[in-house]
């Protein structure tokens, strides 16, 4: 009788299988170290006249990139390839490598996509180490969540390089998106979408200033906040209008930025 109990109490229990949820948060604590570690050696020899490294150091540099877990073989000859097809040092290319190689999926594509745009002639056309510098400061060193910060580096980087919106040379391009993509980590959405919808408020509607104003506007606008594009806009059409202020557009503008300084509580603005 005892059995049938047991069996009774058992099938009234039913097995609880593994959920999806279950099943990726495993997959997340766990890594196939040694595939990495053999795909990246396999890797090395095979380039062993470009790399130059001894066996010694490339079993070295297999080990340390196999503590990466899942996809840091990839992630590493990634990086390793655009290198040297930039043309940059074979030692530079791997120690950028295996920076990456711990990185995350993510930030060794922001890397390579904004490395691309950078250096490629068709696009900024800049020098080497300034392109791997950009790269790894909007990937592996962004200090916020990086999963739109190519894409808004792309977007401004297409604004400022039009002929026909602002045609900066490229340098200055690519200093002003990067500058600009690094802004406000902490805050989602990103600041492209507003500095871009402010500059061509300022430039192109009531206060009609130069490229040049618009751009130092909006540059120091968005760094108060992902509220603070909307407050000026609106602080300065009601300070400027009949209904409103009355104030001159010099006025009105300095009020704007006034509402806009106020777009983070005040804790917050403390810490910026």
């Amino acid at each position: 009788m005892k059995w049938l109990l047991l069996l009774s109490l058992f099938l009234s229990f039913p097995v609880l299988a593994k959920s999806k949820k279950d099943v990726e948060e495993e997959k997340d604590l766990t890594c196939h170290s040694t595939r990495e570690y053999v795909a990246t050696l396999k890797f090395i020899q095979k380039k062993a006249s470009r790399l130059g490294l001894s066996e010694a150091n490339a079993k070295l540099v297999a080990d340390e990139v196999s503590q990466g877990c899942d996809g840091s073989a990839q992630r590493f000859i990634d990086i390793v390839n655009a290198l040297l097809v930039a043309e940059l040092d074979p030692k530079s290319s791997v120690e950028t490598g295996l920076r990456f190689a711990k990185a995350t999926d993510i930030e060794t594509k922001n890397f390579l996509t904004v490395f691309k745009r950078a250096f490629l002639g068709k696009y900024l056309d800049l020098d080497l180490r300034n392109s791997v510098k950009l790269a790894e400061s909007l990937s592996i060193d962004y200090k916020g969540e990086a999963q739109e910060v190519a894409s808004d580096f792309i977007k401004l980087v297409s604004f400022c390089t039009d002929t026909k919106k602002l045609d900066l040379p490229y340098l200055k391009c690519a200093q002003l998106a990067a500058k600009v993509t690094s802004t406000r980590p902490e805050f989602k959405p990103y600041a492209a979408n507003d500095f871009l919808k402010l500059f061509k408020f300022i430039r192109d509607d009531k206060p009609h200033r130069s490229s040049g104003e618009a751009l130092q506007i909006a540059e120091e606008v968005v760094t108060f906040g992902p509220t603070a594009a909307e407050n000026y806009i609106q602080a300065y059409q009601f300070a400027a209008s009949k209904s409103g202020l009355q104030y001159e557009d010099a006025r009105a503008m300095e009020w704007a930025m006034l509402m806009a300084k106020r777009s983070l509580k005040p804790e917050e603005s403390k810490t910026k």
